[in-house]
């Protein structure tokens, strides 16, 4: 027995199967699907959605004649036509890795107490903290010497902390 959780990155959609032992609370979970029950954990909105893939996976960005005068302009740097790497700092993946059994051991018990909307919410609550939690104290990939400077410090994935407390969840049927 199973009971798929899925996590949403913008349009991209990362899920996994949480295997638990549903025995008696297999009514319950019976129920939350034929109510179209879904929980969504992650960045809800575009702007910020597209800012965690580029982080999740990174990108390779090409160098142009606009850029290379950006950089001029506000760094007084000569920037090369090299193309800029952001690597991978796989936050979602790692959570996912982490704590996927956990959450369906505490979605069984909040189950066995609860009407499934709430306990939905409760796990979202939980994953919301458990991917936050992985963002501040993961050893990801350090940051490029520039981003170090521009930033004043090397903390991967946190900059303003508008992606850190972009991270929601939302229960809906």
């Amino acid at each position: 027995m199973y009971r798929t959780v899925v996590y949403y990155i913008k349009e991209l959609t990362i899920s996994t199967e949480i295997q638990i032992n549903l025995g008696n609370i297999k009514q319950k979970i019976n129920k939350t699907a034929q109510n179209n029950i879904t929980l969504k954990v992650g960045f809800l909105t575009p702007e910020m959605a597209q800012i965690a893939v580029i982080n999740e996976y990174g990108a390779t960005i090409n160098v142009t004649p606009k850029m290379r005068g950006w950089f001029f302009h506000n760094f007084g740097i000569h920037k090369s036509n090299k193309p800029i790497v952001i690597p991978p700092r796989p936050f979602m993946t790692t959570t996912i890795k982490n704590y996927k059994n956990k959450w369906a051991k505490g979605l069984k018990v909040l189950l066995e107490s609860m009407p499934p909307e709430q306990a939905l919410s409760y796990l979202g609550e939980r994953m919301r903290t458990d991917i936050m939690d992985t963002i501040i104290s993961h050893k990801f990939t350090p940051n490029a010497p520039f981003t170090i400077m521009k930033k004043g410090r090397d903390k991967p994935l946190i900059d303003s902390g508008d992606m850190l407390n972009s991270i929601k969840y939302k229960v809906s049927k």
